[in-house]
């Protein structure tokens, strides 16, 4: 069981870290702590969304709890959701409005982007969403990780690929 969770754990870092600037010692380190976490007895568990927003809040991120399954993100000007699901895997959600986008464009961001998916509502405004598999339990940074991650990499690349191709 530990050798999966570690496993699991080392793919998760790796996925993470392909959507950031980092740098390799910066995965080494971070693979060596969830080791030694796991190692040393530390146990992964399935986060509240009260502790996913203790957590934000605790790193400065502004926060409201919406219900037991959402909250909202404030940053850069933008409101994000943070979701939860029944199993404990938590979603990130960006919506924009005001920009018309052909299926086309939405697919080619599909295509050559990872970690995030794009798709058009049913009112046909812009949607990016970002998905994080916590039901075997996850660690407060790795949730930080995954907010920062979609807030400072994934929804500033979207923004500008949308302006970039609004049909307007």
């Amino acid at each position: 069981m530990k050798r999966s969770i570690i496993v699991g754990g080392i793919a998760l870092l790796l996925t993470l870290q392909m959507g950031t600037a980092g740098s390799l010692e910066s995965l080494q380190d971070r693979v060596q702590k969830f080791c030694s976490q796991v190692d040393s007895g530390v146990s992964l568990k399935k986060l509240t969304m009260d502790e996913a927003v203790q957590a934000l809040k605790s790193e400065g991120y502004r926060v409201t709890k919406v219900n037991d399954r959402k909250a909202k993100i404030k940053t850069d000007g933008r409101v994000l959701l943070l979701l939860q699901s029944k199993d404990g895997d938590f979603q990130m959600y960006y919506g924009a409005s005001g920009v018309k986008i052909s299926y086309k464009d939405i697919n080619t961001w599909n295509r050559k982007k990872r970690l995030s998916r794009a798709y058009l509502d049913s009112d046909g405004d812009p949607v990016l969403e970002f998905d994080l598999q916590a039901d075997v339990g996850i660690t407060p940074e790795q949730l930080l990780n995954f907010v920062k991650t979609f807030a400072s990499v994934s929804v500033p690349s979207y923004k500008d690929y949308l302006l970039e191709h609004d049909q307007k």
